[in-house]
């Protein structure tokens, strides 16, 4: 409440016709005949986009209130976990170094184009690509490396989940991304409310996957061996055992290997009961049998935070293409007034993600700003990204590209790798129109958005080293696999609640079989049939 004026961050708000009603106005920066753009101080909000605010944050937050608790750093207290740092929709942040530093990158003035950055001009696609990239730029430098050298000094790891995960425009709108912060956290994490496994917002027929998929991308790519995700909030207190099991194992596919419970309080006195229910502790009547639950995933996930998780295709994120869509202003929680272009980019995005999924093939997503600093092609056609290495790049809608990205996916190309376009193509490069963006264009494949078209495409370049094969069914059998130094781990899970499902797995290598039961500790061979060069066997997978 007491936060010093220059520690505070400002956005710039617009409001028509020169009316910004009771709110604070610093002074107004821009003027058109739609309204005026003014900037606006938030007295209560730190300014995340300046280095020296931050410092003073971390001083007062953690350093003063916790200083009585550092003999137990990097013991008792292993972690620090930051809940949603974040900026404030229907504006845009700003800090007093942001114009000096949007002209050092980008070569022109950003006073001279504050109205693109609320209304599509020929200008606005480029200026707000350029503006976003410079906030995203200035917000990773002054908060999260800082954050991440503070628990470094001191013993503990950094941890934490972003506001607005789960869409392109939201993301945008509360955090500007939610790919890149996590290259600073130890254990990258995610929030999952509800028990629903379907988009919140928008797209709400699709599956729950960019959320989870973007952590545990990261996480993979820069060898990070836990990923967290705090799960159950707001699903009630009517949370059964068996949806508890059916959200777990959906995020294990998804590449998260660490429960939080939403949420365990000391105290359920007063309105502590109704906070985000269910309380997962042992004030419930079940609480002597939530070892049923708790041993089971503590097992299962235990194995999945070990060796290397299989992905051969990397699906190109399309964030930065999203900024240049992002009307600031129209931006609601539930996304009833977002553009049709920005939320149909949105869809295309996740119906990749979930083709790919229903059609059995691991991916990871790429981000540009991780693409341009860890992007390499080895020879064999193959891409490494950090840890990882990918044989084939899926681009879904994108109406923008890095140079730097051009670059990796042409020689990608070169050297054998197989890039596919199941959305609309970039125009752009860098944001602003650029003939050098066809060139891609004529170099890749072009493939329906589609399960029958990705793994027709796919399975002609790749060969499948693990197959799942059965009626229409399978589609609902989701796969992780991991490679250990004992052999490939697979998990198979139904997210079907409704019906079973039979399916023969099968591996093109030969080798034994072991079946792992997670609910009981056994591990069991098992009798494998088959006449290729393989194992495989008939299993049945219950809703």
């Amino acid at each position: 409440p007491d936060l010093e004026p220059a520690s505070r961050l400002r956005v710039v708000a617009f409001s028509p016709h020169g009316d910004q009603g009771e709110k604070e106005i610093e002074r107004v920066v821009a003027r058109d005949e739609r309204g005026i753009y003014y900037l606006r101080p938030l007295r209560h909000f730190v300014d995340l986009l300046n280095p020296e605010a931050v410092r003073g944050y971390l001083k007062r937050a953690y350093e003063s209130s916790w200083s009585r608790l550092a003999p137990h750093f990097g013991k008792t207290i292993s972690s620090v976990w930051v809940d949603e740092p974040q900026f404030f929709p229907t504006t845009v942040p700003w800090t007093d170094a942001l114009p000096q530093e949007f002209e050092r990158r980008w070569g022109y003035p950003l006073a001279d184009y504050i109205p693109a950055l609320f209304h599509r001009s020929p200008d606005s696609a480029k200026v707000r690509h350029h503006y976003w990239r410079t906030v995203v730029a200035m917000f990773l430098e002054a908060y999260f490396a800082q954050v991440a050298a503070w628990c470094e000094r001191h013993g503990l790891k950094f941890s934490g989940h972003l506001y607005g995960e789960d869409s392109l425009p939201h993301q945008i709108a509360w955090t500007a991304t939610a790919t890149t912060p996590y290259l600073y956290m130890q254990i990258p994490g995610v929030d999952h409310l509800s028990r629903n496994l379907t988009y919140p917002r928008i797209s709400r027929d699709l599956m729950f996957i960019l959320t989870p998929k973007q952590c545990s991308s990261v996480a993979n790519q820069t060898g990070k061996r836990e990923v967290l995700a705090e799960m159950y909030g707001t699903s009630s207190q009517g949370l059964t055992f068996q949806e508890q099991r059916w959200i777990g194992d959906y995020f294990a596919l998804m590449g998260i290997n660490y429960r939080c419970l939403h949420g365990s309080f000391y105290s359920m006195r007063g309105r502590r009961k109704r906070i985000h229910v269910p309380h997962l502790s042992y004030q419930q009547p079940w609480w002597p049998h939530f070892s049923q639950v708790s041993t089971y995933f503590k097992r299962l996930l235990y194995a999945l935070r070990h060796g290397t998780y299989v992905a051969d295709v990397l699906v190109l994120h399309p964030l930065e293409s999203a900024f240049s869509l992002f009307d600031p202003a129209d931006f609601t929680m539930a996304g009833d007034r977002l553009a049709d272009d920005i939320v149909a980019m949105n869809r295309q995005l996740g119906l990749v993600s979930e083709n790919l999924m229903r059609i059995h093939r691991g991916f990871d997503y790429g981000d540009e700003e991780i693409l341009s600093r860890m992007g390499e092609v080895l020879p064999g056609g193959r891409l490494r990204v950090g840890s990882m290495t990918y044989r084939a790049v899926v681009l879904p809608d994108v109406i923008t590209l890095r140079e730097s990205t051009l670059k990796l996916l042409e020689s990608f190309i070169e050297a054998g790798g197989l890039v596919l376009a199941a959305g609309s193509l970039s125009e752009r490069i860098e944001g602003a129109l650029d003939p050098r963006a066809g060139r891609l264009g004529r170099r890749l494949r072009r493939v329906e958005n589609s399960p029958e078209a990705l793994a027709r495409a796919l399975d002609g370049h790749i060969p499948r080293e693990f197959a799942v094969e059965g009626d229409e069914r399978i589609r609902n059998l989701w796969v992780h696999q991991r490679d250990t130094e004992e052999g490939r781990l697979v998990f198979v899970a139904n997210i079907d609640r409704s019906a079973p499902c039979s399916a023969r797995l099968s591996w093109s290598e030969s080798g034994v079989l072991e079946e792992w039961d997670a609910v009981s500790g056994d591990v069991r061979a098992v009798a494998t049939s088959g006449s290729g060069a393989g194992p495989s066997v008939e299993l049945e997978f219950g809703p």
